[in-house]
This record gives C-alpha cells, structure tokens and sequence, in this order.
C-alpha cells in the first residue's frame, strides 16, 4: 500500500499540468502559492496503473475489499487528528 501512495506523489509531480496561482488574502500576508492542476490525470494514471498490476497478476484486488474496513478506520482516525491539530493551530497561532 505504501509503494501506491509513493507512486502517486511522484505521479502528482511528473505529470504536467497548467500551473495556477492561489488568490491573495488577507489573512496569507500577500504570499501567493502556486499549484498545478493535475488531479483528474493522476487519478486517470493510477488506476490504469492499478487495473494493469492486477491484470498482470502482481497482486489480487481482492486484497483492497479484504483490508477495506482497516482502510477506512485508519483513514478516519488520521483525518480527525490532522483536523483537531489543524483547529489548535489556528486557535493558537492564527494567522495575521
């Protein structure tokens, strides 16, 4: 699993996409950051990537649906932590 989640960031900075530039706030202190907008082809990429393993005979699909209720309880318990420690940030330090 961690081999699918490394090559999808590699994924997300190979390949290209128009770059697009946040809009200022003023909250961000006039900084703009820049991003590219690639999601849609990296989705399209790696699951052609995942379809073409499992067509090969790398590894059985079955093992997602088999791990799927460690997947999703894992993901909720990491997305609560990275919301409440997002939240004590701005509470604590908001930006000015």
């Amino acid at each position: 699993m961690q081999g699918f989640v490394a090559a999808v960031a590699i994924l997300s900075l190979v390949i290209p996409g128009r770059s697009e530039v946040e809009p200022t706030s003023s909250g961000s202190g006039g900084d703009e950051r820049a991003y590219k907008v690639n999601g849609v082809s990296v989705c399209v990429v790696a699951l052609a990537g995942y379809y073409g393993a499992a067509w090969q005979g790398v590894f059985s699909p079955a093992l997602v649906y088999r791990l799927l209720p460690s997947l999703l309880s894992t993901a909720t318990a990491w997305t609560l932590l990275a919301a409440s420690l997002l939240y004590i940030r701005g509470e604590v330090c908001p930006r000015k």
